[in-house]
């Protein structure tokens, strides 16, 4: 994001999405740290150029986020980058998976995700410039026992980011996907041990990935002016080609 830009977090109130937002506002100007369920307005002071803001609403209405993103485009006349870290998750096998549970993952990682990509993105084609990153995951790329549900909803933003790549690139807006494995968040730490255990057998460093890490490739290939349409596998475990 260029200094004095206007970067949105969803998400921003989470383990990787907060440290996201601290990362980007690192770099001046305006960042947007939206959850849900907590209250609007500054979540801290400006500091050296910087404003971190905090707004809430519910990815999965409509209504809301295109609001949310009106008033951010009133406000400070434009967006820059949206990265979309907003997600749900729930470990359980197929056959145990509730339609609720189901469309409760769908409806918050995928649906949610469109909501969102949409309202950005209609305002960036007006500047004809912007950024939008998706944040996925590994398990879109290979699947994972007892995260159906999950893997498929994040496979999905994997095609909505890159079908919207293509939408959008001929008016300078770019698109792009980040594929973490596991981290050390609360999402994370929700996971079962032998997960873990996987993920550090496979790991070609033997070791998981930091969520300061993988924060600051977000915010670096938020200033990246030349790269869209890409999948890009955070970690050190071997993914198939995409």
């Amino acid at each position: 994001m260029a200094p004095g830009g206007v970067a949105v977090v969803t998400g921003g109130t989470g383990g990787l999405g907060s440290a996201v937002v601290d990362c980007l506002a690192k770099e001046g100007g305006h960042v947007v740290s939206c959850g849900s369920g907590k209250p609007a307005g500054d979540a801290r002071p400006a500091k050296g150029g910087q404003s971190i803001h905090r707004m809430s609403f519910d990815v999965t209405d409509e209504k809301a986020v295109d609001a949310a993103f009106a008033e951010i485009h009133k406000r400070w006349g434009g967006l820059d980058t949206l990265v979309h870290c907003a997600a749900v998750a729930a470990d359980h096998l197929l056959p145990q998976t509730s339609q609720a549970e189901w469309e409760r993952i769908l409806s918050t990682n995928l649906t949610g995700a469109m909501h969102c990509m949409r309202a950005a993105g209609r305002i960036m084609l007006r500047r004809r410039r912007g950024h939008i990153i998706a944040v996925s995951s590994f398990t879109a790329l290979r699947g994972a026992r007892g995260l159906s549900a999950y893997s498929a909803s994040k496979a999905g933003l994997i095609g909505l980011s890159r079908s919207l790549a293509a939408e959008l690139g001929g008016r300078g807006v770019r698109v792009n996907v980040v594929c973490p494995g596991m981290l050390d968040t609360p999402m994370g730490r929700a996971a079962p041990a032998e997960a873990w255990e996987s993920q550090e057998r496979e790991s070609l460093l033997g070791r998981g990935q930091s969520v300061d890490e993988v924060a600051a490739f977000i915010a670096t290939l938020a200033g990246m002016q030349n790269v869209s349409g890409q999948v890009l596998n955070i970690d050190s475990r071997p993914a198939p080609w995409s």
